[in-house]
């Protein structure tokens, strides 16, 4: 069964290899979202915390964005 699936992934050997992680990072980003967007809500908001939001709301911004492209070149 091994053999026959080596044959077909032969050609596309670096695809093979590559979409697993782009799906992994993928996953784990959007099961972190949130729990940075809880953190944004409690240290952030309730507190007033600007510079906090501000920084936050950027990088939830970036993962976002870069998962959406790992999921499109994985797919």
């Amino acid at each position: 069964m091994i053999r026959i699936l080596a044959k077909s992934i032969r050609e596309n050997k670096k695809y093979s290899i590559i979409v697993p992680f782009l799906v992994l990072y993928e996953s784990l980003a959007g099961a972190i979202v949130p729990f940075l967007m809880g953190n944004l809500i409690d240290q952030g908001i309730t507190k007033e915390n600007w510079s906090y939001i501000c920084k936050l709301g950027t990088i939830l911004l970036l993962i976002a964005i870069s998962a959406i492209i790992s999921g499109t070149t994985a797919s």
